[in-house]
């Protein structure tokens, strides 16, 4: 590993380029546990070369939260690729990275990160021409415009989530995934997921939660198959006078990862690491009957909405009657048409 003033000067190098490089640190109790460098330089990805963390209980939280803000910057940024070039990666962010959908490369670990929500044929067009433009690693990634070329493949939603986790923030339109609108609390909403709303109020998520990219909603037992992709419409709580945020809207897409059907006190002993619930809000989404059967919805990765659709939007693009006092299922095309418009894509 390098000597201290070894790396210091190769940071010092690093930042002197304030235009295209940019350092980020964490730190708790007033210690740093990470150190982050984004390089700009390059108009399809984001470079990291340096992605470093100190040991301690909450690194393994951070970590994932770090490598997921990583990619979702990129993205964001509408550069297609993710590159961590940093030498010196633990056992612990190998794993992670892998897990993540980081490719191993000669330079690095490199993820695609597609922000594009188009139907298989187009996305595996778009992938195919991305590898075939630079000389570089990209063509890592052919297999999957491959398997997005089988038709057969598109009603399998095991196969087709999988793709869009790796190709976060990607779509895949016409794929048999299933997707639910869910209402939610701002209250429930603010905790779990939605920056906006946490920032405007007095009480802030707690750390740990804020970190998780998994997390935990509780409602009431109706069946919903997974995996699958949740539209979050966030409804007004009785703290919400003074709001200034689009409530009564859809807000949020998340990652439907697990349903778990089961009483409450099964349910909150095995995911009370991942919610905000206590026990007594576990058991109100039974209606206070212990050996009533609800349900846990694990839900992960949310990106939130630039153009939060508003119910009466909402009608008109489905162009049908809903009710969303409970969670409905919608059709892979209307998902397209919703998801598009709340991230002010052509629908």
């Amino acid at each position: 590993m390098k000597k201290k003033p070894d790396f210091r000067k190769n940071i010092r190098s690093l930042v002197s380029n304030t235009k295209q490089v940019k350092g980020f640190t964490v730190s708790q109790n007033e210690e740093f546990i990470a150190l982050i460098i984004y390089d700009r330089s390059e108009d399809r990805e984001l470079n990291i070369p340096v992605f470093r963390f100190r040991n301690t209980k909450i690194t393994p939280t951070l970590l994932r939260r770090c490598i997921f803000e990583c990619f979702s910057t990129a993205a964001s940024e509408n550069r297609e690729f993710t590159r961590i070039t940093e030498i010196y990666l633990d056992d612990t962010t190998v794993k992670a990275l892998s897990e993540d959908g980081f490719l191993k490369t000669k330079s690095g670990w490199l993820r695609a990160n597609l922000a594009i929500s188009e139907n298989a044929v187009d996305i595996s067009s778009y992938i195919t021409n991305l590898c075939k433009q630079s000389p570089k690693d990209y063509d890592k990634y052919l297999p999957f415009a491959e398997i997005l070329l089988n038709q057969d493949l598109l009603q399998k939603p095991e196969i087709m989530a999988d793709i869009e986790r790796r190709l976060y923030p990607a779509k895949i339109t016409d794929a048999e995934i299933p997707t639910y609108i869910i209402p939610i609390k701002s209250r429930w909403a603010k905790e779990l997921f939605d920056k906006e709303l946490a920032e405007e109020g007095i009480w802030r998520a707690k750390e740990q939660l804020a970190l998780r990219r998994e997390v935990v909603y509780y409602s009431s037992k109706r069946k919903m198959k997974y995996p699958g992709r949740i539209l979050w419409y966030v409804t007004p709580s009785p703290d919400d006078k003074n709001s200034s945020a689009i409530l009564g809207a859809i807000r949020a897409c998340s990652r439907l990862d697990e349903v778990t059907i089961g009483k409450p006190k099964d349910l909150y002993k095995k995911f009370r690491r991942l919610g905000i619930y206590s026990f007594q809000d576990v058991l109100k989404a039974a209606n206070n009957d212990l050996d009533k059967e609800i349900k846990a919805v694990k839900f992960s990765d949310t990106e939130s909405f630039e153009n939060p659709i508003k119910f009466a939007e909402i009608k008109i693009i489905l162009n049908r009657s809903i009710q969303l006092q409970s969670s409905i299922e919608i059709s892979p095309e209307e998902f397209k048409m919703l998801y598009n418009r709340g991230n002010s894509m052509p629908i």
